[in-house]
């Protein structure tokens, strides 16, 4: 679980692409983007940034996961459904 997928970034494209097998329409992108800068998907997902702008997200280890969503879901005590999982 190191770095060494360091060359494996995810953009709103290849999320959409991943996810659903097509390329991504102007709306799926724009949601996509949505999604990656959520709070939940910084859980799972780190920002990749360059000159100070994100350019893409890479996913985080196991253990970055699991330290991510502890802090999560101690923060948003509301009813958050990955809290329970």
């Amino acid at each position: 679980e190191g770095d060494d997928n360091s060359n494996h970034s995810l953009t709103p494209d290849s999320f959409v692409e991943l996810v659903h097998a097509h390329a991504a329409t102007a709306m799926e992108k724009y949601l996509a983007w949505k999604y990656l800068q959520s709070d939940m998907s910084h859980i799972f997902f780190k920002e990749i940034k360059s000159h100070g702008r994100i350019v893409s997200f890479k996913a985080k280890t196991r253990k970055a996961v699991s330290a991510a969503k502890e802090m999560f879901c101690r923060t948003h005590e509301d009813d958050n459904e990955i809290c329970f999982v």
